[in-house]
């Protein structure tokens, strides 16, 4: 059970301006608004595929889902550094980080593709069984494709 003590404490925590998970909150609401402000600089083709990552003093680090789109990043890289520059006065880039990021597919979307594949395997199995005219392996075809459909049936 919370107490209002330890929900104070937690407050304090993440507000108190000296602590580590108040500057890690600043620092993600920058890099948020930097990314908003930097979008707006690249070709709408790249805008919804290109992250800040993280800005230090001379460099920026970007993520990018593809290998395809870093190779075009880096032809209007110098471009680039030189609008964020000049648009920010604080700015002082000189480097550019690119690295691929891939997005990652959702879990029940990655299930449904398993689930359909083995479908698919299972079918074909089946398939070539009915045009078997070993009845051995015919049999041995058609617990293959149960087993890959049904897998806790064979346990």
């Amino acid at each position: 059970m919370r107490t209002s003590r330890s929900t104070k404490r937690l407050n304090e925590i993440i507000h108190k301006e000296n602590t580590l998970l108040c500057k890690l909150f600043r620092k993600s609401a920058f890099l948020r608004q930097l990314n908003a402000e930097i979008s707006v600089f690249l070709p709408t083709s790249l805008q919804d595929q290109c992250q800040v990552a993280n800005i230090s003093r001379t460099e920026l680090t970007l993520h990018v889902r593809s290998a395809t789109l870093l190779t075009r990043l880096r032809l209007i890289q110098k471009p680039l550094l030189n609008q964020i520059n000049q648009y920010h006065s604080w700015a002082n880039i000189s480097k550019l980080t690119v690295k691929v990021r891939p997005e990652r597919k959702k879990n029940a979307t990655m299930a449904s593709h398993h689930l359909q594949r083995n479908q698919f395997i299972a079918d074909t199995i089946e398939e070539t069984a009915s045009h078997c005219h070993d009845k051995g392996l015919q049999d041995a075809l058609h617990s293959l494709a149960r087993h890959i459909t049904h897998p806790e049936r064979d346990g």
